[in-house]
């Protein structure tokens, strides 16, 4: 049973730092994220003050960038996305494996409880019922 628990504990002792690890990273890619859109706000307050004096080539160019923007700010949000699935995944792993052992440390116990009950039993019937 004892070895079971450290078992246990050796393999959990890795999840507060890739639990960390993960949630860092999902920090720092919504950093990203928040950066890129308060430069996507900044450049539309700049289009709209100028956008009927812009010639057209620079008016493309312009949207490009912002396009540019958006998707940098997608990728980084499908990174967070992959971060917090790998994050939840390892939270799981080590809830099922909890239950299953948890399941079988019941089970050892109660085999144990059903052997001792059963010696107590046959050693109450050898001995003619006497305590």
């Amino acid at each position: 049973m004892s070895v079971m628990l450290d078992h246990y504990l050796d393999n959990l002792s890795t999840l507060p730092r890739d639990l960390a690890k993960n949630l860092q990273g999902i920090r720092k890619y919504d950093m990203e994220c928040h950066k890129r859109s308060a430069e996507i706000d900044r450049k539309l307050r700049v289009f709209v003050k100028s956008c009927q004096r812009m010639p057209k080539n620079a008016s493309v160019s312009f949207n490009k960038e912002i396009m540019t923007l958006f998707a940098e700010i997608e990728r980084l949000s499908n990174e967070k996305i992959r971060l917090a699935s790998d994050t939840y995944e390892l939270v799981d792993k080590h809830i099922r494996r909890l239950d299953n052992d948890s399941v079988k440390l019941q089970a050892t116990i109660r085999q144990k409880y059903l052997d001792a009950a059963a010696a107590a039993e046959a050693k109450a019937n050898k001995s003619g019922g006497k305590c």
